[in-house]
């Protein structure tokens, strides 16, 4: 335990298979965005295993709450990553990755992001802060 960091927070386990990913915190100052995934080298070194490769670890430095996920079709989908799926939190002051998680909400809301029933409440909190935020990010 006195090895661990106590601000490092655990590597986000993402599907493969999107050609991009925008990973959100709940704070608007934590935004990751990434391409897509390619396999790792040593799988296919493995002799005589099936394996598929599905997910991906993904660093962040930050708590990741939320994903938008784009397609090769460029169709957007909108996923929590916690369970139950928190609010969207922290003052309007704004750290380096603000204006990104501003961009990254109000595209996805731009181009018709996909967002399942039980989290319309919680994407529209998002697009309301981040309106709320797109004049000072």
């Amino acid at each position: 335990d006195s090895d661990l960091n106590e601000a490092a927070s655990p590597p986000e386990v993402l599907p493969v298979g999107f050609a991009r990913y925008a990973i959100l915190g709940a704070s608007p100052e934590h935004c990751m965005v990434r391409g897509p995934a390619s396999e790792p080298g040593w799988i296919s070194r493995i002799a005589g295993a099936a394996l598929t490769f599905q997910f991906f670890e993904e660093d962040l430095g930050f708590t990741a709450a939320y994903v938008i996920l784009t397609n090769s079709a460029n169709q957007k989908s909108f996923r929590a990553l916690t369970t139950p799926a928190v609010a969207p939190h922290g003052d309007l002051n704004h750290g380096d990755g603000t204006a990104d998680w501003v961009r990254e909400v109000l595209l996805a809301e731009q181009q018709g992001v996909v967002v399942a029933g039980e989290l319309t409440s919680t994407w529209q909190q998002l697009v309301d802060r981040a309106i709320e935020l797109q004049g000072t990010a």
